[in-house]
């Protein structure tokens, strides 16, 4: 059962979150018949041109002033983007035989990662620097200072993870362990799926999917050249494909649910799990895209280099678990990728 909420807008009952606003079906479908329709509303207590703000009730006797109505759904953070990114993922039907499990995860997709689709749909750059200080690649600590600032733009995507897993059906029935295990070692390898679409180069700069643009030559330096010219070259593989954002919703979902990582205990149940889903998936490419025959073994291929960048990513965490004393990561990304002294390892 939903936890019932007041709507921003009109205070009336409401259960979930409609263009990023917590609001009723009746705010929610007023706003979006008047980005769709394009209406254009008077404000009914305007009198002889001055501005009037009239009150949003709920319980008023008389119809509320829909311009101001309007204005206030605004003021609160709706956007035409977000009517046009509902539209997309909610309004545009499906086929009548798309797998059940794949409906799920669009729609749980969606309400957990519409955020990024409205930054990446908006593309607002803003420049992040990891470093506020000169840049001297010969000393360790400026490199754990900047991965430190780095680890800052992952921290975010965690809990939407957990959240996004959560509803994923079968996920949760998985040993408590192993579900923590998935979700450390796949973090990244999501990240790559959330954010590769969008990784390209301008004016020297890496941009990231919610807008941010680092430095190419930072970047580098917290990782390696190589690895950068891995993201890029996955990036190149990203956009010629076109994927969807319901295609999105799957790999997300296909990374993480990876039977090859260590220590798992129910590794036949997400072996199966996996099989399961990319049994679905191929249906579902079948029945939206027919003509694109080869695309389902360019994703299969695309979830090889995902994986083989976020085992890159694992070796180089290395380098920053002899630099702890210089790192300033909150504990959960500690955890995230154990950045535990060596000898810990070597006790246990």
């Amino acid at each position: 059962m939903s936890r019932r909420k007041l709507c921003q807008i009109c205070g009336g009952k409401a259960y979930k979150r409609y263009f990023g606003v917590v609001s009723c079906e009746n705010c929610k479908e007023f706003y979006k018949y008047s980005v769709r329709t394009g209406k254009l509303y008077v404000c009914s207590g305007n009198k002889e041109g001055e501005e009037q703000q009239c009150s949003i009730n709920l319980k008023a006797d008389t119809e509320p002033c829909k311009r101001c109505l309007f204005d206030k759904c605004k003021a609160k953070g709706m956007t035409r983007l977000d009517v046009k990114l509902y539209q997309r993922f909610n309004r545009r039907q499906l086929p009548i035989k798309t797998p059940g499990i794949i409906k799920q995860l669009v729609r749980v997709y969606f309400s957990v990662f519409q955020l990024q689709e409205r930054q990446f749909q908006a593309k607002n750059a803003k420049p992040l620097l990891l470093s506020d200080t000169p840049l001297e690649k010969s000393r360790s600590s400026y490199k754990a200072s900047m991965f430190s600032q780095l680890c800052s733009q992952y921290e975010p995507l965690i809990y939407k993870m957990v959240k996004f897993f959560s509803r994923v059906p079968e996920f949760s029935t998985l040993p408590s362990d192993d579900q923590l295990i998935l979700l450390k070692t796949g973090f990244i390898d999501a990240w790559l799926v959330l954010n590769a679409r969008n990784l390209s180069i301008v004016q020297d700069s890496l941009t990231l999917c919610d807008g941010a643009q680092i430095p190419v030559c930072e970047f580098t330096t917290v990782y390696t050249k190589d690895y950068v010219t891995s993201l890029l070259e996955l990036s190149d593989d990203f956009r010629v494909m076109k994927l969807l954002p319901y295609d999105r919703a799957v790999i997300l979902a296909l990374v993480v649910l990876c039977s090859d990582r260590p220590n798992l205990i129910a590794t036949d149940k997400v072996k199966e799990m996996k099989d399961s889903l990319l049994k679905s998936f191929r249906q579902f490419l079948q029945l939206t895209r027919p003509s694109n025959t080869n695309l389902y073994t360019k994703i299969t291929n695309l979830l090889s280099s995902i994986y083989d960048i976020g085992k890159q990513h694992a070796l180089l965490m290395n380098m920053y678990r002899a630099e702890l004393d210089n790192l300033h990561v909150s504990s959960v990304i500690t955890e995230l990728f154990d950045l535990h002294p060596p000898h810990a390892y070597k006790e246990s």
